[in-house]
């Protein structure tokens, strides 16, 4: 796509570059026939196969063919493991595997046979038809179902199978991050303690040179390390002197060299020549007599002379720095002395630069060896540490039968690759299972993870197999240039040596190996993916997502009728910031008029320019608020937004004018949760509680959504007090003169206060919800605050089942636990999405937005601890990386080496963000606000895409009118060709075009006749098409999910998740109130519920905090019965149900439902119609049974926790059940 340049012309609409071709390249229907022949080629179940799947080219269809194969072939579930990078994936195959399975049984013949052929290529025989129909049933029977599972979760489930065997306790749990990275914390605490307590020299340096902070961020990477630790430091913790030989050598160090060694090198008066040490005092004698004048330049040299001239060497040790600075910059470089030596002490001593060169020739090697030194100490120092460290961590999890993340992964491997004892035993018990392994996402497979993979597979081309009719096969489907998480030590270069090792072992045992390339995506329109390849194909670019001996894989279109857009905004430019402007800090909550940073600018344009799009002004094609492809008005939900970093005002800001537009904003799909707004808040009011003269902390509640004070009432407050009096005695003054916002403060930090001896979570749960503050938290910050507050909560359990529940403990445990919640963002129905490019993986949408994209891709980040490879380490090893400037130039090469890893990750990191976008793709950035930048990075995203597309003959470069948002843009669009072929709403047809009879098509597409009333008694939950309430057809999904998910899948449906709740809250209250935590574990932990541990804390604490409320202490008295099955007759219909909580009172009876849905509505009038009915129908048939009591509807939902009364009129029930049966 390279050619003659573009063309600039004016575009007074103000749009940019114009892709205005056609379809290129080959046929699409060749591109569509090649897709389906390799996707054939990669599920052909007797071949090992690699597979190389470009981004949005079916790797899930693939790999669910594959599986699909395997059972045709007569695989028994059991034979078959398929690991995933994450749950969601796991999930996705799982249903993706059930639903094929399903439709197996009922299709026709004819169908089935086209379904099979399309699966193989080939015409299925009668017992392959037999079997088909048979899988489903099979597959429900097996125990476990299918094992498709992430690495960790099979990891865990491994060492369940074989505790014994793995050094672990039976029924061990697993740590969750926060309390593994509490328990870390913990741990270097009492290290430190004792630190003091011992005065270790070395360590004690350390501490001193890195400070704390980096010094514990240091031993907690070491400690993630462990798995490299042990190799490096054996069972008996060799000293870290002899481990880091290869870095000593490295550096230039002789086993001998000394600080003291270097230091007096430089500074004995024998080690500067002679001829020099004369010169200098002739010149200062000169210097002296001429009278002359000092400047910036020569003072620097008069100093080094003056530091010469001491007799002592011991005063001219403790100035080291005045001569080494005569030769060396503040960032260690060499100086320019010609700069430095005056023109008349070069007239009178010609040869003095030559000379001044050797001696800074000599002062900058002993200089830098003791910086040399210096990173040598600190890294053995640090190394040695670690290992204490982590034995004092492995005995503090021992003592609580608990491992982490990383011991799953660590004892697997030594379970797997153990040569004697148990091991063995493993190993067979094992191989006589296992046949076929499935791995996704091997590009982002780390070292550990892939010797878990091959532990489980060497065993299959190593001849030991007595059944040689079915191979053993190994399926591997990644893609290089989507490995982007190098900070979890995922490595292209283990990936591509992972290959080769396969392929060596497959053909040596002489079985079948296929490595298919799947360059025809279905994801992207053609501008998007001509814009992918017009970046990557050239050379540069390409580095890093292609090995040396390859080119780029030209992507092609499975979707020629799509049509699309990508489109280049000028970035926003950096307002002149004014000398001595004040700083006015501005909660993210509020307006941010007032905030010119570039980022927070943008962040406006972005917020505005959505909600145009997706105002539903749009009528039609060629909008900007008109999604072509889909054939409809632009949603919220189509929009995703990717970021490299959450740092910053930018998220913040842009989900507070969406919020502000009235855009529903999923917010950020991660999040720190010690820093979100809500928990601040929460925090600075306990904070006060405890500490009445913490000003800051009841100025920051005061303007919270808890006190709700404006910027003037609190300015009000604040400014009239006396010097030295504390805002808490400002307030109390306030409402002794009547202030009623004061008063009602001072009323609420009274009643807060006598509760500050509850627990942390009962004590939150009653701001919480007693007081109304989760109402006001997400009246102002929007729903998405309820995610913080539940992991809030959640924490504060966690917390109290390990420690004495005391709140300011929770304070300080809290403040050592590093809580991120991951937000599962999967679908689209929260509204807009705005992630990490990271945290998109995988996920795609119709609009993608790239607005950060002015960083530089060399600018990796400034973590202290790195790893250099050494042929004499059996792994990396570990150095500590100071700053530039006390950095060795011995190491400059491992710096550069670190660099360009970044940056070929980041430009992978690229690749992914623009394939996420199916049809339009927005490049934008801003410039950041620096007096040495005036323009975006060279080696940017934003100017890397945009040089690309310059030197395309096939973009038109366009100027816009004045008033366009964002100055000069670049866009490239296409209409589509053929609408009636492109996506419609709802659609689920392949991409691949298949030939279908007609008179199956029709019956397929026929509405299913409704039967005149039902063959059984009718369910009040199914009233209406409720998305809570499955269909029958819904239910057996998943039932047939329950056999083949991963672990914790079938628990993310909303409906398992209901009807476990309601299980949950029937029993319950039947339980004492304190033994009701022990319980609910004991109940969500039942191996048929087969819950992760997350999940049992979080839907046990939702249970708890209903059953432990005071509100709720009516529904579950004497007076009130769990699960009341009732029978009636609504119209025509014959209906029955079962009431979750039935409440007899004097006068009136209470039917309350429960729902878990997420978010609940904040209005009765907000309830789906479904729920109504519901509630309608248990009113008609109870009204009966109560002639002269009222009956009340409710719901309580669960979340909120809330009882929400619903008021329904039973009158018109019969109307509409009948309405409902179909007649």
């Amino acid at each position: 796509m390279s050619g003659k340049g573009a063309t600039m012309t004016t575009d007074p609409a103000g749009t940019g570059w114009l892709w205005d071709d056609a379809i290129d390249g080959p046929n699409p229907e060749f591109n569509l026939r090649k897709a389906t022949h390799d996707q054939r080629d990669a599920a052909n179940p007797e071949a090992t196969a690699w597979v190389a799947a470009s981004a949005g080219t079916g790797k899930t269809r693939v790999l669910t063919n594959r599986l699909l194969a395997l059972l045709l072939e007569g695989a028994e579930p059991r034979e078959i493991l398929a690991l995933t990078f994450t749950k969601a994936a796991a999930a996705e195959m799982a249903n993706r595997v059930s639903e094929a399975l399903e439709a197996w049984v009922t299709l026709e013949e004819d169908a089935l046979r086209a379904a099979l052929f399309r699966l193989a290529g080939d015409h299925p025989t009668e017992a392959q038809i037999a079997l088909a129909r048979r899988l489903f049933a099979k597959v429900l029977e097996a125990p476990g179902g299918l094992n498709i599972q992430t690495i960790h979760a099979f990891a865990q489930s491994l060492l369940g199978r074989f505790p014994v065997e793995a050094g672990v306790q039976p029924g061990f749990k697993v740590l969750e991050d926060s309390e593994a990275t509490a328990l870390l914390e913990t741990t270097v605490d009492r290290f430190l303690m004792g630190l003091i307590a011992r005065e270790d020299p070395a360590v004690s340096h350390v501490f001193e040179v890195l400070g704390e902070d980096t010094f514990r961020d240091i031993l907690a990477g070491l400690v993630r390390e462990r798995g490299r630790l042990y190799r490096l430091l054996g069972a008996n913790n060799r000293p870290a002197r002899q481990v880091l030989e290869p870095l000593r050598m490295r550096l230039g160090l002789e086993p001998d060299s000394t600080l003291e060694g270097f230091r007096n090198a430089v500074a004995h008066a024998d080690g500067i020549p002679s001829d020099l040490r004369s010169a200098f005092q002739d010149y200062a004698g000169w210097a002296a007599d001429t009278r002359v004048k000092e400047n910036s330049n020569n003072k620097i040299l008069f100093e080094a002379i003056d530091w010469i001239a001491q007799a002592q060497i011991d005063d001219r040790l403790a100035a080291l720095s005045t001569y080494s600075s005569l030769f060396m910059t503040g960032t260690g470089s060499k100086r320019n002395l010609e700069r430095v030596v005056t023109k008349k002490f070069h007239e009178q001593y010609g040869d003095s630069l030559q000379r001044l060169q050797d001696e800074q020739d000599r002062v900058y090697s002993l200089m830098h060896g003791i910086k040399a030194l210096e990173q040598m100490a600190v890294s053995e120092a640090l190394l040695d540490t670690a290992g204490v460290v982590v034995e004092t961590y492995e005995t503090a999890k021992k003592a609580v039968s608990r491992v982490d993340f990383d011991d799953l992964i660590l004892k697997t491997i030594d379970l797997l690759t153990a040569e004697e004892g148990a091991g063995l035993w493993v190993a067979y018990k094992l191989d006589q299972g296992l046949r076929h392994v499935l791995v996704d996402e091997a590009q982002d497979t780390n070292p550990d993870q892939w010797a878990i993979v091959r532990g489980l597979t060497d065993a299959f081309y190593d001849g030991t197999d007595p059944d040689h009719n079915t191979p053993r096969t190994t399926f591997v489907v990644g893609d290089l240039k989507q490995s982007i998480y190098g900070f979890q030590r995922a490595d292209p270069q283990v990936f591509q040596a992972m290959r080769t090792a396969f392929k060596t072992d497959v053909q040596s045992a002489a079985q079948h190996w296929i490595d298919p390339v799947l360059n025809v995506t279905f994801r992207s329109s053609k501008p998007v993916l001509d814009s992918v390849n017009t970046v990557f194909e050239h050379a540069d670019n390409a580095r890093g997502l292609t090995f040396d001996d390859e080119s780029w894989p030209t992507h092609l279109t499975g979707r020629p009728e799509a049509g699309g857009l990508v489109e280049v905004w000028d970035p926003i430019e950096a307002k002149p910031k004014e000398k001595n402007a004040p700083h006015v800090p501005v909660r993210p909550d509020e307006d941010l008029d007032e905030d010119d940073r570039p980022e927070v600018e943008l962040a406006k344009v972005l917020g505005e320019r959505i909600s145009s799009w997706t105002d539903k002004t749009a009528t039609g094609p060629g909008q900007a608020g008109w999604l072509d492809n889909h054939d409809r008005p632009m949603r919220a939900e189509d929009i995703l937004v990717l970021v490299r970093s959450r740092s910053g005002p930018f998220i913040n800001t842009l989900t507070y004018t969406l919020k502000k537009k009235g855009v529903p904003v999923a917010g950020a799909d991660r999040m720190k949760l010690q820093e979100q707004l809500v928990i601040k808040d929460l925090l600075c009011l306990t904070e006060y509680l405890l500490q009445p003269a913490a000003d800051l902390s009841l100025a920051t509640v005061l303007r919270s959504p808890l006190c709700g004070f404006s910027s003037d009432q609190l300015y009000q407050l604040a400014h009239r007090r006396a010097e030295g009096e504390t805002l808490e005695t400002a307030l109390a003054k306030a409402a002794d003169r009547g202030l009623a916002h004061a008063q009602d403060a001072r009323s609420l930090f009274q009643t807060l206060r006598s509760r500050l001896a509850s627990t942390p979570h009962a004590f939150y749960s009653f701001v919480l919800t007693r007081l109304g503050a989760r109402r006001r938290f997400s009246e102002r910050l929007g729903p998405q605050s309820s995610d913080a507050i539940k992991e809030f909560l959640r924490a504060a359990l966690t917390y109290e089942r390990g420690n004495t529940p005391t709140i300011p403990g929770f304070l300080g445990w809290l403040s050592r636990a590093e809580i991120e919640v991951k937000r599962e963002q999967e679908g689209a129905n929260g509204g807009g999405r705005i992630m990490t490019v990271h945290g998109s993986k995988g996920l795609e949408a119709p609009v993608v937005i790239l607005p950060h994209t002015h960083r530089r891709m060399d600018d990796i980040a400034r973590d202290r601890l790195r790893w250099f490879d050494s042929e004499d380490a059996p792994v990396p090893l570990p150095y500590w990386k100071p700053s530039a400037a006390d950095s060795p130039y011995q190491t400059m090469e491992l710096e550069a080496r670190d660099k360009a890893r970044a940056e070929q990750e980041e430009r992978r990191l690229l690749y992914v963000a623009m394939t996420r976008a199916e049809e339009r793709l927005y490049i934008c950035g801003w410039k950041p606000r620096r007096s040495d930048e005036t323009k975006v990075a060279s080696t940017s995203w934003y100017e890397t895409v945009v040089e690309a597309m310059k030197a395309s003959s096939d973009v038109q470069v366009l100027t816009p009118a004045e008033d366009a948002v964002a100055g000069t843009r670049y866009r490239s669009y296409a209409a589509p060709i053929k609408p009636d072929r492109v996506k419609k709403e709802g659609s689920h047809v392949s991409a691949l075009p298949e030939r279908i009879a007609p008179s199956l098509l029709a019956a397929l597409q026929a509405a299913i006749p409704a039967e005149p009333s039902p063959p059984r008694p009718f369910a009040p939950s199914q009233m209406l098409d409720d998305p809570a309430a499955p269909s029958p057809l819904v239910s057996l999904r998943a039932l047939a999910g329950r056999g083949v998910t991963a672990r914790g899948h079938v628990a993310a449906s909303p409906f398992f998740r209901g009807n476990v709740l309601h299980g949950l809250l029937q029993r319950l209250p039947d339980v004492p109130e304190t033994e009701r935590e022990t319980a609910t574990r004991r109940f969500l932990s039942r191996p048929s519920y087969d819950l992760m541990p997350r999940q049992i804390e979080e839907w046990g604490a939702e249970a708890l905090a209903i059953t432990n409320d005071p509100t709720f202490a009516d529904l579950f008295s004497a007076r009130s019965r769990a699960e009341v099955a009732i029978t009636g007759i609504v119209g025509e219909l014959v209906v029955s149900g079962q009431i979750d909580r039935l409440v007899e009172r004097d006068d009136e009876v209470w039917v309350v439902d429960y729902k878990s849905n997420r978010p609940p509505p904040r209005d009765p009038r907000h309830v789906p119609e479904s729920y109504r009915a519901q509630l309608a129908v248990y009113k008609s048939v109870l009204r009966g049974l109560y002639p002269g009591k009222a009956i009340r509807t409710f719901l309580l939902w669960t979340e909120t926790p809330q009882l929400m009364e619903v008021p329904v009129d039973a009158d018109d029930l019969p109307a509409l059940a009948k309405s409902n049966s179909g007649d």
